[in-house]
Parts: structure tokens; C-alpha cells; sequence
């Protein structure tokens, strides 16, 4: 199981999020569900809700692209620590596009049932990222 349960993981951020494969969501993302933690700490969103969100990080950040680290199994969960590399290209997030390059650190952590992703929490900080894009760029003397 333990080799399956890392694949899945993998397929995750591999199809989902950088080749931006929007039918992967509905291969690998079990109906009823829930991600934690992302877009925010509170946040406990099922399938749609995830769908509206990354709708406005694809948008946002057309580049984007994410390299897992290590990636460690126990049974049916599988995590690794991860950081997407990204351009704010794209006004999807209720503000203008900054044209900044950033780097956006975080951890998953998943739960596989039957090949599929019961259950995600995942450990970002998206509010300092937003607040990073939206500070004016310092001037150098």
C-alpha cells in the first residue's frame, strides 16, 4: 500500500497543479472529501470549493510549479513538504497583478482510500503571500 498511497501524492502535485490537469481533481480527490488548510488555516473545503480556489491560483500564477520534497508514508497517508515556485501574472486573487516572482513553502499530508485522496491537510501560509504581492517594491538608492 505504502508505494501506492506515495504515488498518489505525487500524481497530485504533478498533474493537478503543474500540469494544471483539472480532471486529475476529480481522479484523485474522493467526492466528499476535504482539504484542510488551504487557502487558509480554518479552511475545511470540499471538491467545488477546492476547484474555486485553484481556479485563482492557476489564474493568478499561470506558472506555477511545485517540487516535493521527501516523501514519507505511514499505511494510507502519505506527506512531503513542498515549495511552488510562481509568477503574479494574473488579477484572479482580488487584486492586480504584481509581476512579482515568489516562492510559496508548505506541507501536505494525505489520506488514500481506494487510490483516492480521502482526506488533505496541508500547513501554508497564503495570507503572507498575499500580503507579500501586494507591498510596493522597495527602491534601491
Amino acid at each position: 500500500m505504502s508505494e501506492a498511497t506515495k504515488q498518489v501524492l505525487k500524481r497530485w502535485f504533478d498533474e493537478v497543479w503543474n500540469q494544471k490537469r483539472e480532471a486529475a481533481i476529480d481522479e484523485l480527490f474522493t467526492p466528499g472529501g476535504l482539504c484542510y488548510g488551504f487557502p487558509d488555516d480554518n479552511s475545511a473545503i470540499g471538491i467545488e470549493e477546492y476547484k474555486k480556489t485553484y481556479h485563482a491560483f492557476c489564474g493568478a500564477f499561470p506558472d506555477l510549479h511545485v517540487e516535493l520534497g521527501e516523501i514519507k508514508e505511514d499505511g494510507n497517508r502519505a506527506s512531503a513538504a513542498w515549495v511552488a515556485t510562481m509568477t503574479h501574472t494574473g488579477d484572479h486573487l482580488g487584486f492586480p497583478a504584481s509581476g512579482k516572482k515568489v516562492d510559496l513553502h508548505g506541507h501536505s499530508t494525505v489520506e488514500v482510500a481506494n487510490g483516492r485522496i480521502l482526506n488533505g491537510w496541508n500547513q501554508v501560509d497564503v495570507a503572507s503571500l498575499f500580503q507579500k504581492l501586494q507591498q510596493p517594491e522597495e527602491q534601491s538608492a
